[in-house]
């Protein structure tokens, strides 16, 4: 956000601060809402009248932009938190638990509202690579069941469903069907913890 004069105005009942920026190149008057706050850039040549205006115009649309923030920022947030991830839209602990066993592997459920990973004694298999494993079932099981349904009414029938990941830590993973020799596509993000508890 530039530097510029600090204001306030009151929108749907809620005051809000605003940064007024004067700008000699800018045509029209430009709102931004993001993370940093609301910021108006006012082109030299208009006054702190139609500057009023122009907010009272655009009001839904800066209040729509400043819930979105707030949705974003605890979002963030929920990222910072050691632990925990976005699984089926739920912040869901991770729990890891070392067990008696000489199993190689480790064993991932979904108990009592957490993620429950296993970890014999004799593991030696990253429990990262565990998780990832399991999620990655998790997510093809619940892509197929919508798969389905939507299949169905385009009077297709999918073949197989990939579930693709790059780096754990990369917040990106892949989705595609394939049909008819044709593969769809959709992105998601998920985030997994750095650091379990």
């Amino acid at each position: 956000m530039q530097a510029g004069s600090c204001h306030q105005i009151e929108i749907g009942g809620r005051r809000v601060d605003y940064v007024l920026v004067a700008s000699r190149t800018a045509r029209k008057l430009r709102l931004r809402v993001g993370l940093n706050g609301v910021e108006v850039v006012r082109p030299t040549n208009r006054t702190e009248t139609e500057v009023s205006a122009f907010l009272d115009q655009n009001e839904d649309w800066i209040l729509d932009q400043l819930k979105r923030v707030e949705r974003l920022r605890k979002i963030r947030l929920a990222e910072r938190c050691a632990g925990k991830i976005l699984f089926r839209g739920e912040h869901t602990k991770i729990r890891v638990e070392e067990t008696a066993a000489r199993s190689r592997g480790n064993v991932v459920s979904f108990v009592d509202g957490e993620i429950v990973v296993r970890r014999g004694m004799g593991s030696m298999t990253p429990i990262e690579r565990s998780l990832r494993n399991w999620l990655r079932r998790q997510a093809r099981a619940e892509i197929e069941r919508h798969l389905d349904a939507v299949t169905t009414r385009l009077r297709k029938r999918h073949q197989r469903v990939y579930v693709l990941t790059g780096n754990l830590f990369s917040h990106r993973t892949s989705y595609s069907a394939t049909w008819s020799h044709t593969r769809r596509s959709i992105w998601t993000f998920r985030t997994i913890p750095q650091s379990f508890g």
